[in-house]
């Protein structure tokens, strides 16, 4: 092998290698890219279902409190339909709380 032919073989090496570093780079990037643009995709999905679950928690406790009032409602009617009975039934039921509690 001439000196020639040496430098010419070195200069190919020194392109294909620079060449090299610069689709490694690119590859880099690209598998940066990827996985940025993955997770972005998992950000909006978990944000999606969390508002999701938060909205049937909201409408839950609105279903809750419906009933709570309802309820509520329910025993004044009755209280109110039948006054002397309803004085009876919780003093019935003060008084065998406190044999409860005594024990």
């Amino acid at each position: 092998m001439t000196k020639k032919t040496v430098k010419a073989d070195m200069n190919v090496v020194r392109d294909d290698l620079n060449q090299l570093k610069s689709d490694v780079t690119k590859l880099a990037n690209d598998v940066k890219t990827t996985q940025t643009e993955k997770i972005d995709n998992i950000k909006d999905s978990i944000g999606s279902k969390v508002g999701n679950l938060r909205d049937k928690g909201m409408d839950q406790a609105h279903v809750a409190k419906e009933k709570g009032l309802e309820m509520t409602e329910n025993v004044e009617s009755k209280v109110k339909d039948k006054p002397l009975q309803s004085i009876a039934l919780a003093f019935g039921a003060g008084v065998i709380l406190a044999k409860l509690l005594k024990r």
